[in-house]
């Protein structure tokens, strides 16, 4: 544990340095592409609510939730041809943290390359090339609550992620990044209730607040990754208006080197029938410099407990106007 605490410590003194980095170009697409079945049907605003798996792209301190093993398989379906699949597998380690690995594939399909004549002219169609990107990734969370007992330090948690991603372009252009997320999630508790045993009155449950530096590291090819802050507060309702349901709520905003700042929303809601959990989510954001929404999203959840074990499926849409519209398909166990 005090090595791990240690590896921790060294990397946020490290971290000035990161976001002093110098110009250059933000490269590697597997770290572009938005993640998280739960978060993007939300819009993005997850920055307080990760936990779990879905963590590790979000925010690392959700890596500390994870009680037992859990593993989680996601596939999205984008257009031209461009799909993405992720496999993450986690366990929890009790007053030690959690810890949490993750394999990432994302095929970009083909791209037709153009030629030009000796004056810059077009002058056809050249061969066709096929592009592919790739991540590994190891997350650890800690629950503070469960090492310090103090007032404060009981509802904080913290996480940091380590990446390697890679790009290849056919034969003609390769890249290599390593990068690391950096975040902590602190949780006011109202009233302690617990979503799949409480059946009282309505309760304000919690609140919280997330913050997370994200992609901070560099790119040993075409320049730094792209790097981003952002922060998030979040509230939850158990039995609001009608018993057995869990509703949270969303907001986050985050900036992004070279692309501006971004704010989200986010709702959902949970409803438990006996072992099943059904849940819908629904989110967008907006870009002030822009003045412009970016649409909505909107996805949907199925749980079941079987003998404590539990099986999630999750759905999430997210439409990108003439492009097209983006799939995600993600199936959770938690054993």
């Amino acid at each position: 544990m005090k090595k791990i605490l240690s590896v921790c410590a060294v990397f946020l003194l490290l971290l000035p340095l990161l976001l002093q980095a110098g110009p250059g170009t933000a490269s590697i697409d597997v770290l572009k592409v938005p993640t998280g079945i739960k978060a993007q049907a939300m819009g993005g605003a997850y920055i307080g609510l990760a936990e779990g798996l879905d963590a590790m792209d979000i925010n690392p301190a959700g890596i500390s939730f994870i009680s037992k093993n859990e593993i989680l398989f996601v596939h999205d379906v984008y257009f031209q041809d461009t799909f993405f699949d992720s496999i993450y597998y986690g366990r929890g380690m009790g007053e030690s943290g959690s810890f949490a690995v993750s394999l990432k594939y994302l095929n970009t399909g083909t791209i037709t390359s153009t030629l030009e004549d000796a004056q810059g002219n077009y002058a056809g169609e050249g061969e066709e090339k096929s592009g592919f990107n790739y991540m590994l990734g190891a997350g650890y969370g800690v629950d503070f609550g469960k090492l310090l007992f103090n007032e404060f330090t009981k509802n904080l948690k913290a996480g940091i992620s380590l990446k390697l991603s890679g790009e290849s372009l056919s034969s003609d252009y390769a890249n290599l990044a390593i990068s690391a997320d950096v975040g902590g999630i602190y949780t006011i508790v109202h009233e302690e209730a617990d979503f799949m045993s409480n059946r009282g009155e309505t309760i304000w449950n919690k609140t919280g607040v997330g913050l997370v530096f994200r992609n901070l590291g560099t790119s040993f090819s075409s320049g730094i990754t792209p790097m981003s802050f952002a922060a998030g507060i979040y509230t939850q309702f158990l039995n609001l208006f009608i018993q057995n349901n869990n509703v949270r709520f969303g907001a986050d905003a985050d900036y992004n080197l070279g692309n501006g700042i971004n704010l989200r929303a986010g709702l959902e809601y949970g409803q438990r029938i006996e072992n099943y959990v059904l849940t819908g989510r629904f989110g967008t954001n907006f870009n002030p410099e822009e003045r412009s929404f970016s649409g909505f999203a909107a996805g949907l959840g199925a749980g079941l407990d079987i003998n404590g074990t539990v099986y999630e499926f999750n759905y999430a849409f997210l439409p990108y106007g003439e492009l097209g519209n983006n799939h995600k398909f993600g199936l959770y166990i938690k054993f």
